[in-house]
């Protein structure tokens, strides 16, 4: 289980060990709003929504840096295709928001 705490500071855990800070905090965004709304994004809206205002090749190649960092650290509990990135499981995924 994927266990994402954000009230009172953000805390991660995936199958009750603690996930190592992400390098970035559009990471720790990424996660918990895929996290919150549990269904597919595509690529170009969530590089929008993360990097309003930027160059379009810039955000997607960010997005890519992010998508990458959230995959080392999170494995299988995220769906990333070729268009767009999910939640694998959200079964498998507790936010406390949502509870």
């Amino acid at each position: 289980m994927l266990e994402i705490r954000t009230l009172g500071g953000l805390s991660i855990r995936r199958d009750g060990a603690p996930v190592p800070t992400f390098a970035s905090r559009k990471a720790d965004a990424l996660l918990v709003y895929l996290s919150y709304t549990r269904r597919e994004h595509p690529r170009e809206a969530l590089a929008d929504f993360l990097w309003d205002g930027n160059l379009a090749g810039d955000t997607l190649a960010n997005l890519r840096t992010v998508i990458s960092s959230l995959r080392r650290h999170c494995g299988s509990y995220i769906t990333v295709g070729r268009h767009s990135v999910s939640i694998g499981d959200p079964a498998r995924v507790w936010l406390d928001t949502v509870a």
